[in-house]
C-alpha cells in the first residue's frame, strides 16, 4: 500500500502510474478525505487543549462559574466525542481508498494493454515438453492419496489441507 503521505506529496507522479497500469484508482476520492481527516483531527486537538485548559482552571474557580465551566467542559466532551466519531469514520473510509490503490511500476516496465506487451529479460534452460496433460500439485497429491484437502478444511478451515504418510 503507498503511504498517504507519498500521495500528498506526489500527486501527480500517482496519477500518471495509475494511467499507465490502466487503473482507475479513487485517487482524487483519497486526497479530499485525507483532507478532511486532517481537519478533523486538528479541530479535535484544539477542543482537547482547551478542555485540558478549562479543567486546570476549575480548580481556582468556585460557586456558581465553576458549575458553569464543568458544564461547558462536559458539552466540550461531547463534541469531541462526536468529533473523534466522525473522525474514525473518515479514516476508516480513507484506508478503503487507499487499500485500492495499486503500486508505482517500476521504470523500466513497459506500458501495454495487457501482459502479452511485457519482453522478456532473462530465459535459462529448456522448456520441458510433456506428451501427455500434466497435473497441478494439489491434483497429483490427491490422486495419490497424500494430501486430504477436506479434512485439512474441516480441521482448520479454507486454504489448509493434510499431508497423509
Amino acid at each position: 500500500m503507498i503511504g498517504i503521505q507519498f500521495i500528498r506529496q506526489n500527486p501527480d507522479l500517482v496519477r500518471d502510474a495509475l494511467k499507465k497500469r490502466h487503473e482507475s484508482a479513487p485517487l482524487d476520492d483519497v486526497l479530499q478525505l485525507d483532507s478532511r481527516h486532517r481537519k478533523l483531527l486538528q479541530e479535535v486537538e484544539k477542543l482537547r487543549a482547551q478542555q485540558n485548559a478549562g479543567s486546570k482552571e476549575i480548580v481556582q474557580l468556585k460557586g456558581s462559574e465553576k458549575e458553569q465551566r464543568i458544564v461547558q467542559l462536559r458539552s466540550m466532551g461531547d463534541e469531541i466525542n462526536s468529533l473523534q466519531n466522525q473522525v474514525n469514520t473518515v479514516e476508516e473510509q480513507l484506508q478503503d481508498l487507499l487499500l485500492r490503490i495499486p503500486n508505482i511500476p517500476h521504470s523500466d516496465v513497459p506500458v501495454g494493454e495487457d501482459e502479452s506487451d511485457n519482453r522478456v529479460l532473462r530465459h535459462w534452460g529448456d522448456i520441458p515438453q510433456f506428451d501427455f496433460q500434466p497435473l497441478a500439485h494439489w491434483d497429483l497429491g490427491e490422486s495419490l492419496g497424500i494430501i486430504d484437502f477436506p479434512r485439512g478444511v474441516k480441521l482448520s478451515g479454507s486454504r489448509f489441507y493434510v499431508l497423509i504418510g
